[in-house]
């Protein structure tokens, strides 16, 4: 039996350009979404690797983690930042993340510009793709 599967592109709720209510019931609905997803297998965080952690982004990762929902981080941009600079951010994300986090996220480093990262992307979604067809 075939396996079929769907990659969902939901808009960034951190940036929408919306009133706070607006941005407040559009917020509810990614999280609806999110929990109601009974075949949601993992989400992909987007963060800029560019930025200093975001507090809007860590609430969102201790939501994900309270309500037991599998993400992963794509630090994005990472092209834009000199390999030390790079370094210097992911390690002070992670210090941020290791506040309020036992055990990490994992986190992958890409760029859209130059494909870093597409390899590693790729063989996370077709790890987790083996492991439902391995457990279904």
């Amino acid at each position: 039996m075939e396996s079929v599967w769907f990659l969902v592109d939901l808009p960034g709720y951190g940036f929408a350009k919306l009133p706070k209510v607006q941005r407040e019931k559009f917020e509810g609905v990614i999280k609806n979404y999110l929990k109601l997803r009974e075949n949601l297998v993992c989400t992909y965080l987007l963060i800029d690797s560019r930025l200093e952690a975001q507090q809007i982004d860590l609430d969102f990762m201790n939501w994900l983690g309270d309500n037991d929902l599998s993400f992963i981080i794509l630090f994005t941009k990472t092209d834009k930042l000199s390999k030390t600079q790079l370094a210097t951010n992911l390690k002070a994300y992670q210090t941020k993340l290791a506040e309020s986090w036992y055990e990490l996220p994992l986190i992958l480093l890409t760029s859209g510009e130059t494909g870093a990262g597409k390899t590693e992307v790729l063989d996370s979604i077709e790890e987790m793709l083996c492991e439902i067809i391995d457990n279904g």
